[in-house]
């Protein structure tokens, strides 16, 4: 920053040109107004295909050592996309000791094929891999969407995201367990475990009853009763801290 390093302001406006918008710095105390401001700016930050002697060989060597940067500035400084997020750390609860781990899990990608989803992924759970001590708090949480693409690949409403989380026998089955065969939220052998019974039914249905009339002889893709897709469910899905106390390896699937 040459005002930062001694120059003038009037020096240190023509070697960086105009720093609006350039530098949080520099910002107009009222958000509000800054893309109402007329822009006073002296020359652009960037050139266009800048061309000088970069390495100063010229000076040395008294020859023509000018270099052109292929830079355009139509592209260069453009955002195509804004991927910022926001995401809040809550207090941990007072009914989970301090020294308990807590690991947080979620869903990564966006529905569609691997050309439809690019630059990101198509769906996972994240981590895919997780080894974790009993014991140990999982906080399974994640965010699908209302506003994908419409006409990507998938099912349910058109241009939503959503998942679940059911266990299956083993990798490469796409068959949900029965209840008494399954073995992370629970043991399914022990019919008088109501919690985690319970938890198999939220993470499965995704607790749609509490938001439609869920409808089970509806087919169509684009109807919000069509609880078979998920279309009943919202786009943020929190299962809470859930304590893992079953030993063993399970395998999960949306």
């Amino acid at each position: 920053d040459p005002a930062e390093a001694g120059a003038s302001p009037a020096a240190a406006k023509r070697d960086i040109g105009d720093p609006f918008f350039i530098d949080a710095k520099f910002n107009d105390k009222d958000p509000n107004t800054r893309r109402r401001t007329i822009f006073q700016g002296g020359p652009p930050i960037i050139a266009n295909d800048p061309a000088a002697d970069w390495i100063k060989l010229g000076a040395i060597q008294a020859k023509n050592r000018v270099l052109q940067l292929q830079m355009n500035t139509n592209q260069l400084p453009r955002t195509f996309e804004d991927r910022t997020h926001t995401f809040m750390v809550e207090p941990r609860p007072s009914t989970v000791g301090g020294s308990a781990r807590i690991v947080n899990y979620n869903v990564r990608g966006r529905r569609g094929n691997i050309v439809q989803t690019y630059p990101s992924v198509e769906y996972d759970f994240v981590p895919p891999e997780l080894k974790v001590e009993q014991g140990t708090y999982l906080h399974f949480q994640w965010a699908g969407s209302d506003a994908n693409q419409n006409g990507n690949a998938g099912n349910g409403r058109d241009g939503t995201d959503r998942s679940n989380i059911v266990q299956v026998a083993a990798r490469g089955e796409n068959v949900p367990l029965t209840l008494d065969r399954h073995t992370l939220f629970t043991d399914g052998s022990d019919t008088s475990d109501a919690e985690g019974r319970a938890l198999v039914d939220k993470f499965a249905w995704l607790d749609q009853d509490a938001n439609v009339e869920c409808n089970p002889d509806e087919t169509h893709n684009n109807v919000v009763e069509n609880c078979k897709q998920l279309n009943g469910a919202s786009a943020y899905f929190n299962g809470g801290l859930v304590e893992m106390k079953q030993i063993g390896t399970h395998h999960i699937v949306s």
